[in-house]
C-alpha cells in the first residue's frame, strides 16, 4: 500500500523526537512510537497499538488524525509559505481491525472534498 503512494523510495531516515510537545499546559501531549524524516523531507509516523481500550468508540480513528496533524504543524516556522510543507505518512499497526463495522485491516485516508478531489 505504501509503495503505491510513494513517488520515490525511502533511502535514509532521521529518527525524530517521538514527543509532540505541548505549547501550553492545557494542550494534549501525544507520543508516537516512531517519528522519522527521510532524505526527501517526507515525515513518517509509526504507531503500534495492542490495547483494546485505544479502539473504544474508535479511539484510534480519532487519535491517528490528531497525531498526524502535528506532523504538518511542526514543519512550518513563522513566515514560511504553506507550499513548503512536505508529505506525511502515518502507519498504524493494530492487533485488530481499526473499525468494528468492517473486517478490512488496511485503510488509506486522504483529505478530499465531497466530490473526491484534492
Amino acid at each position: 500500500m505504501l509503495t503505491e503512494t510513494l513517488t520515490s523510495p525511502v533511502v535514509a531516515v532521521q529518527i525524530l523526537d517521538p514527543y509532540n510537545p505541548q505549547e501550553t499546559l492545557k494542550d494534549k501531549l501525544t507520543i508516537v512510537d516512531v517519528k522519522a524524516r527521510d532524505a526527501a523531507g517526507r515525515v513518517f509516523q509509526v504507531e503500534i497499538q495492542r490495547d483494546d481500550r485505544t479502539r473504544h468508540r474508535c479511539g484510534s480513528c480519532l487519535t491517528a488524525p490528531y497525531a498526524r496533524a502535528d506532523l504538518y504543524r511542526r514543519q512550518l516556522r513563522r513566515g514560511q509559505d504553506y507550499s513548503s510543507l512536505k508529505p506525511t505518512y502515518a502507519i498504524w499497526l493494530l492487533d485488530q481491525t481499526l473499525r468494528d463495522d468492517t473486517p478490512v485491516y488496511a485503510h488509506r485516508y486522504r483529505m478530499r472534498d465531497d466530490r473526491g478531489r484534492r
